[in-house]
């Protein structure tokens, strides 16, 4: 097993309402490795080290929760706009990461 650099990880702090609200849907993290775990034994006092995966799952998830009618069927209520909260704060935090390809000085071309 790797370990992952602390540059390609982002520290979230989710606290509070937004919490209690996302650790309603852990059980729909189970495909992404071990972040179910990690948000279910989340307490919000220090900030979460997500990577790009655990935020794209985090996004994608988060998405597909707020479009279900099952899940939040009046889009105006408080919950909602909690979860729309947490994901426009997610996706900031995804967009940020180096998108740059990695450097290729490194092969020898023929």
């Amino acid at each position: 097993m790797t370990t992952k650099s602390k540059k390609t990880r982002r520290q979230v702090l989710i606290t509070g309402d937004e919490l209690a609200e996302l650790k309603k849907f852990t059980v729909y993290f189970a495909e992404c490795t071990g972040l179910e775990r990690r948000l279910a034994n989340y307490k919000g006092k220090r900030p979460l080290g997500l990577d790009q995966w655990d935020l794209r799952c985090l996004t994608s998830i988060i998405t597909l929760l707020l479009h279900s009618p099952n899940h939040y069927p009046n889009p105006k209520a408080p919950e909602c706009k909690l979860m729309q909260q947490l994901l426009a704060r997610l996706e900031d935090e995804y967009r940020s990461f180096d998108w740059s390809p990695p450097s290729t000085r490194h092969l020898r071309y023929r």
